[in-house]
């Protein structure tokens, strides 16, 4: 389940969760987006308001499944010098029969009453810069550090909706520039 994804991390360096969910009348909504290693809600505030999907989609009979790889190096350091990068990507896919009716397209939602939602989230983060770390002096300096945090959300056919948001960040020279 998303909920308890069989994992696999190998030297501390690459972590990888999968699941894959099959059943009739079982089967939940996709989960929210990931709060670890990356809080994607945090990042895309859209993303906290109401799921724009029918409730009469989340929940019946077919599969689900999904993915998360992350790779994280951790703080590299190098004499004073220290570096970090965090790739994570993953997605959410739920494909389920249903006879939910929808206005807009005058019918049954869907390919004959298969309906698929889904999700994609991707995220890197890196950092670099000076840790001063004397016995009258602790400090971190920035050199630079950068982020983008992406998702995507989509539900198809009949109807077919997409939402997505996009976050970036930047910091340079510990608060010189930012935005």
């Amino acid at each position: 389940t998303p909920e308890n994804p069989l994992g696999l991390n190998v030297l501390n360096l690459l972590e990888i969760n999968t699941y894959f969910m099959a059943g009739k009348n079982s089967l939940g909504p996709l989960p929210p987006l990931p709060t670890s290693p990356v809080d994607y809600a945090a990042y895309l505030p859209s993303f906290n308001e109401e799921n724009p999907r029918k409730s009469e989609t989340e929940n019946g009979t077919g599969f689900a499944f999904g993915q998360q790889l992350t790779i994280d190096t951790g703080e590299l350091r190098f004499l004073i010098f220290y570096a970090q990068l965090l790739i994570d990507f993953g997605f959410d896919v739920s494909v389920l029969k249903t006879d939910a009716y929808c206005e807009e397209v005058g019918g049954t939602m869907g390919l004959n009453g298969w309906y698929a939602t889904g999700q994609v989230y991707a995220a890197i983060m890196a950092a670099v810069g000076i840790d001063i770390n004397l016995w009258f002096v602790q400090k971190k300096i920035v050199i630079l550090e950068v982020g983008l945090i992406a998702a995507l959300q989509a539900g198809l056919p009949k109807p077919t909706w997409m939402r997505g948001e996009v976050y970036g960040y930047y910091n340079v020279f510990d608060g010189l520039l930012t935005g």
